[in-house]
């Protein structure tokens, strides 16, 4: 059976000094479950790897077991990425004018219906939703007057973000 590629994004590790896990923790999480091809991207919870075709939840929830602390884990297949990049609008731009994210939606808020449920200061940003993910573009000079920046609890802690040039970075790893 062929293995498929994978990426599995940690939410809330290593920012701000708390939740720290050292990507070789990471790495050796992910290698316990049976994954091959394992590596890691900059430190803040980003793993891509190979493994046969899955029910990705029951992964994710297998992947958060294996972390030695506690994360939630978002894991998309190489098409579900490749297709999220292939979303984000040709003209954004990560730059000293533009701030652009994409949130990675865990399959609990994956839905179309999640854009009722967040509000947008339109004067500032732009929302889109694609299947497994928000694409969120904002000014920089209005990130105060941001509504996208201050997400309902129940939907941030569902989804973990990662900027424009990670995401790219990710997709790039994930074609090598």
């Amino acid at each position: 059976m062929a293995l498929q590629r994978y990426v599995g994004l940690l939410r809330g590790i290593n920012v701000g000094g708390k939740a720290l896990l050292a990507m070789s923790d990471l790495r050796a999480a992910f290698e316990s479950l049976g994954v091959s091809d394992v590596r890691t991207y900059i430190n803040s919870g980003n793993v891509v790897f190979r493994h046969k075709a899955v029910d990705l939840r029951k992964l994710e929830i297998r992947a958060e077991k294996a972390i030695p602390i506690p994360a939630k884990v978002v894991i998309k297949s190489f098409a579900e990425y490749e297709s999220i990049v292939r979303a984000i609008p040709p003209d954004w731009t990560d730059d000293s004018v533009t701030r652009v994210y994409v949130m990675f939606l865990r399959h609990g808020v994956d839905s179309k219906d999640i854009l009722a449920k967040i509000d947008v200061n339109p004067e500032v940003e732009q929302l889109h939703y694609t299947p497994g993910a928000l694409l969120w573009a904002a000014d920089r000079s209005g990130l105060t007057r941001s509504r996208v920046a201050k997400l309902p609890k129940s939907i941030g802690q569902e989804m973990t973000a990662r900027n424009l040039n990670t995401t790219r970075k990710l997709y790039d790893l994930l074609k090598s």
